[in-house]
This record gives C-alpha cells, structure tokens and sequence, in this order.
C-alpha cells in the first residue's frame, strides 16, 4: 500500500523536523515522494515540507523554487487552503530577502484565502507573520500589540503552545517599540517558559535571540552578569544551530551578539563581526539581516 507506506514515511518527517533533525527529515520527505509518485497531492505537500527545510538550511533559492512548485501546483488542482501554506512560506522568505512588499503581498492573500474558510488558527498563525512584518516596516507597535494580543487568546484556546511562543515574542518586539520595556520583559517571561517546554529547537533559539535583544535594550543590563548569561546562550545557540544546519538562526543568533558587543563598548570586535555577518548574510541572500548589520555598524 503505497500511499499509506508515504503518508507515514511524510509523518515521520514531520517529527524529525519537530525534533530538529532537518537532515532526517529532509531524507524522510524524499523518501516519501519517491514511493508514491503517483499522489500528485502527496508529491506536493512533501515539496512543499522540503522547501520549508530549505529555507531553515540557508537555500532561499530552492526554497523558492520549491514554495512557488507547491503554489502552481495547488492553484492548478483548485486547492485553496493548501494553497495558502505555500503563500504563507513564501511570505516568510521573502521577508528574509527584505523584499518586504512581496512579503506582504503573500501573507495578504494567504490571510484572505483563511479568512474567507473561517480557520481561527490558521488566520492567526497568518497574523503572526503580518505583524513581523509590520514591525520590520515600523509600522505601528500599537496596531501590533493590539493584533498579538487577540491571537494569543486563539492560541491559548487551540492548545497551539509553539504559535503561542510565537506570539508572546512578537508582542514583546511591539511593547518594546512602543517604550514599554517593563511590559516587554513580562511578555518575554511568558514565551520563554512556554519554549522551555518546546520539544522544537527553532522555537527554542527564536525566543531566545528576542529574549536577548529585549533583555538589553537597557544599557545598564548589557555588561551585569545577567548580559553577560545572554552573550553565553547567544554563544551557545551560534555553536548547536551552526552543527544542525539552521542558517538563518545562526546567522540572527550571531547578529543579536554582535549588537550587544557594540552597546558594551566592544566596538572593534563588534563592527568586525557586523562586517562578517554581513557579507555572509548577503551571500545566501539574506537581505534583512545585512540591512540590520550594516545599520548596527554605524
């Protein structure tokens, strides 16, 4: 039975991905669309699975290929709700390149097309990504704030603990931008003991990259001990998300370090990692970390 024999060899990717063993899943993925060849909805959701794997591997060009695949193929067989995962991906790599209005083009219509079926989860997860957005383009924080607030409550209802991580995260980011460093540092304290119990390590790492830049937006906090716990875990992450292959982590992870370098004086040691960081981000097309390290070298 062929179509089950790749629908379970599929769902063992999925937990190998949930693990963060993107090389297991990646094979597990493969394995599925040479089975069963002849599922084109299989064949699909499998490329589809592959190309979120090469986003997380640093390949933002057959990423691309990949999500843009899955797309045609979906639209072409009528398929609107898996049509909007692959929009949805694309928004969040388009996003990396910095090409920010494609971005909000994808999540626009991916959020039409959820809105339009009535998900409550997957128009917030759709959320999640706009108000990223919206942050990187200063838009308002106060719209932001506004928006996390009321995704969290569907996260909190659908038992979504890695969506609601998300979410705490990005809420922190906005009360941040907003001036409001105690309510960020309390929303902060939520998503991090929700990734505590994160099986994922990208949720992991994620949160705690925010968790970094929110705990030294004060300079006092930079150079205490507790800073100095921050640039270890940031350290740390660099190392376990460099051995696993999660490029655009290790990239942000190293960004965020090289930040609070420059806000403790280490200017040298700083911008020469800033100028490292940038040509390597541009090398994979990773625009908006570029952008950011080029801003934070002055």
């Amino acid at each position: 039975d062929k179509r089950r024999q790749a629908k379970v060899t599929e769902n063992l990717g999925d937990d190998r991905m949930d693990q963060g063993d993107l090389r297991g899943a990646l094979q597990l993925y493969e394995e599925s669309m040479r089975v069963d060849r002849e599922d084109a909805g299989r064949v699909t959701i499998a490329g589809d699975n592959i190309a979120n794997i090469r986003q997380l591997q640093g390949d933002l060009v057959g990423a691309k290929q990949g999500f843009e695949q899955s797309l045609a193929a979906w639209q072409n067989a009528g398929d609107q709700d898996s049509s909007a995962y692959a929009m949805s991906g694309l928004g969040s790599l388009l996003l990396q390149e910095a090409d920010l209005s494609g971005a909000r083009k994808m999540y626009e219509q991916a959020l039409a097309i959820r809105t339009s079926a009535g998900n409550k989860l997957t128009i917030a997860e759709t959320q999640l990504g706009l108000a990223d957005l919206s942050l990187e383009e200063a838009h308002s924080p106060v719209e932001q704030e506004a928006a996390m607030r009321q995704v969290l409550q569907v996260f909190q209802k659908q038992k979504a603990r890695d969506d609601e991580t998300n979410a705490w995260c990005i809420l922190a980011r906005a009360l941040l931008a907003e001036g409001k460093a105690a309510a960020a540092t309390e929303a902060m304290q939520h998503g991090r003991s929700l990734a505590a119990k994160s099986q994922n390590p990208e949720i992991r790492w994620r949160t705690a990259i925010t968790a970094a830049r929110i705990e030294t937006a004060e300079k006092s906090i930079v150079d205490s001990a507790a800073g100095s716990a921050t640039r270890k875990e940031l350290t740390a992450i660099i190392a376990k998300s460099r051995e696993l292959g999660y490029q655009g982590i290790e990239l942000d992870a190293r960004l965020a370090l090289a930040e609070i370098e420059m806000k403790s004086g280490q200017m040298t040691a700083g911008r020469a990692h800033l100028t490292a960081i940038e040509a390597d981000a541009k090398a994979k097309d990773y625009n908006l970390v570029a952008r950011k390290a080029a801003m934070a070298r002055g």
